[in-house]
Formats: C-alpha cells, sequence, structure tokens
C-alpha cells in the first residue's frame, strides 16, 4: 500500500514540474557577477550568486555542471513566466547553490555566462 501511495504522488509531481515548465521560458544567465563561498564540505561547495539575467523578473531555475579533475565549468540557468510582462532592462539575481565534489582539493570554478565567464578558486579542506 505504501508503495503504491509512492508511485502515485511521484507520478503526481512528475507531471506538476513537465506542467509548470511549459510555463516558463529557461535560459543561461547573462553573467554571474559575484560569488561567495558560504561553506565548503569534501561533499560540496556551497555559494552565494549573483547573477546578470535579461530583465528583474527572472528567477533561479537550476544548475549545470562539467567536472574536469579539479576544474568545475558551471551553467547557472533562469526562468521566467512566458505570461508575465516585464520591464526591459537588465535585471540581477541572487541565489544559494551547492557545488557537488569529489574529494578535498583546490578546485577551479569557472561560471559559464552568455556574456562573459567567472572564474574563482576555491580550497576544500579534509575533515
Amino acid at each position: 500500500m505504501k508503495e503504491m501511495i509512492f508511485i502515485i504522488i511521484l507520478g503526481v509531481s512528475v507531471i506538476m514540474t513537465t506542467k509548470q515548465d511549459k510555463n516558463f521560458i529557461v535560459r543561461a544567465v547573462y553573467s554571474v557577477d559575484s560569488v561567495e563561498v558560504l561553506k565548503t564540505t569534501e561533499k560540496e561547495i556551497g555559494l552565494k550568486i549573483i547573477s546578470t539575467v535579461p530583465n528583474p523578473c527572472y528567477r533561479f531555475a537550476r544548475v549545470e555542471t562539467k567536472q574536469a579533475d579539479a576544474q568545475i565549468l558551471i551553467t547557472v540557468f533562469a526562468k521566467i513566466d512566458k505570461n508575465v510582462n516585464c520591464i526591459s532592462v537588465l535585471g540581477k539575481m541572487e541565489a544559494e547553490i551547492k557545488i557537488p565534489v569529489t574529494k578535498a582539493g583546490r578546485y577551479e570554478l569557472v561560471f559559464m555566462g552568455q556574456s562573459k565567464n567567472k572564474e574563482i578558486i576555491v580550497d576544500v579542506k579534509q575533515r
């Protein structure tokens, strides 16, 4: 019985997520302008970022990462409701994100933006 309820809830959440995504435009941010390291562990790096987006109505959607050894390429995505009319000026978006890491060490984080990239170095210490 519990398994059946779980499957139903999972199915409803997938349907609702898909439905919500159809109502939004999702795109990579223009640039990540500011990065603050909040916390590091051997499993993740917690960051607070401020990005430039096409207009102030965009909200944080997700991040995608690609890791090659100690370099992690990060793309930040923002979303806007298709039905919202917004002023046509650049906006800023703030978000707290977590970047997974495999071990302690020095990592080069490269934030890939549409107009420019930002690079920072983060040391993850062994605990």
